[in-house]
């Protein structure tokens, strides 16, 4: 009996252990002109929950941001044209992730430009979201005539149980599994 707890217990350690996401750092991007991020980075998002995507840019020549939303069927699902608005840190938008936050306070007084597109996604799987700067800078030497930037970021849409949560889940599976082993024992 002691080793179907023991089981169990290293089981939802290991769930635990693999829930922990360590990306981060999209926002840092924006050092180099321009970035994009959502407040969700680097977390799995229950379907159902509200997604917002904060694309920002410190050149002062773009003058709008068209979101493009795709589902993990790589299917357009959303666009959002959304003219930029301008800020100064260490102000940020709402709705931001911390490494927004944390370069707004590390970089004071630099203006910036910021566009956000918010939606709930409605499929569960990977998702991406494509930000498209218009009107920016462009570079030397680049003879297009149509220069856009293009910067992408992506959110991973899991299945929740409204009531009990993911960690109820994965609890009732390992009590689950307990039991099973133990009226496999008895037989």
């Amino acid at each position: 009996m002691k080793k179907i707890y023991l089981f169990a217990l290293l089981v939802l350690w290991l769930a635990v252990l693999a829930y922990t996401d360590v990306a981060k750092a999209q926002w840092s991007a924006i050092n180099s002109g321009y970035a994009v991020t959502t407040n969700w980075h680097g977390i799995d998002v229950p379907i159902g929950q509200r997604v917002v995507a904060t694309a920002g840019t410190t050149d002062s020549a773009v003058t709008h941001v068209v979101f493009i939303w795709r589902n993990s069927s790589e299917n357009i699902v959303w666009v959002d044209n959304v003219t930029v608005s301008e800020l100064s840190t260490p102000i940020v938008p709402s709705n931001v992730s911390d490494e927004v936050v944390k370069w707004a306070n590390e970089n004071q007084g630099i203006c910036y430009r910021y566009a956000q597109s918010a939606k709930i996604p409605n499929m569960v799987g990977e998702w991406g979201v494509q930000a498209i700067f218009y009107n920016a800078t462009k570079p030397q030497g680049n003879p297009r005539e149509n220069f856009v930037v293009k910067k992408a970021t992506s959110i991973n849409v899991i299945p929740d149980a409204p009531v009990v949560g993911t960690a109820g889940l994965v609890s009732a599976m390992a009590f689950g599994l307990g039991l099973f082993k133990l009226k496999q024992k008895k037989n």
